[in-house]
């Protein structure tokens, strides 16, 4: 079996709720508490609302500086190919979900002082629409369930 892969994600509105869904419950939580004991608390909305809107572009449309838009797998290991065409070579980070139908990714760049990088990929058609091929997210799954994952040079 090959141990090239490369996922190339779509734009996903289901994505895009999911990345926001974080944000707009700590939004209820802040227009409960704000509404009912501290009022200061609604002062926070507008940066939760923007929170919510960022994290739709990055997941969902994928767009904005940061946004994965495809996951590579060769013999060096795992790259992540971001909207603006730069392919950086990252590590799973130990926070990352793997579902049968729903991965939650974060990836480190080793190395550099980049950051965290995320991503929301669904393969299976059904109750979610897919922003994947279900195919191409097993071999994914397969290969990070492997230990496969080594940090590039």
């Amino acid at each position: 079996m090959s141990s090239q892969l490369e996922l190339a994600l779509t734009p996903s509105a289901t994505a895009g709720l999911l990345g926001a869904l974080p944000w707009a419950l700590l939004a209820m939580f802040a227009m409960t508490a704000g509404l009912s004991a501290a009022s200061a608390l609604l002062w926070a909305l507008p940066v939760l609302a923007w929170g919510g809107w960022q994290a739709c572009r990055r997941h969902g449309l994928l767009q904005g500086p940061r946004s994965v838009t495809a996951l590579k797998t060769d013999n060096r290991g795992l790259h992540c190919v971001l909207a603006d065409g730069t392919e950086l070579p990252v590590a799973v980070d130990s926070a990352s979900s793997l579902g049968p139908s729903l991965m939650a990714l974060k990836f480190r760049v080793p190395g550099t002082t980049f950051g965290k990088l995320s991503t929301l990929i669904i393969s299976k058609p059904g109750m979610l629409p897919a922003n994947a091929p279900a195919n191409d997210c097993r071999r994914l799954r397969m290969w990070l369930r492997a230990g496969q994952h080594r940090n590039p040079r």
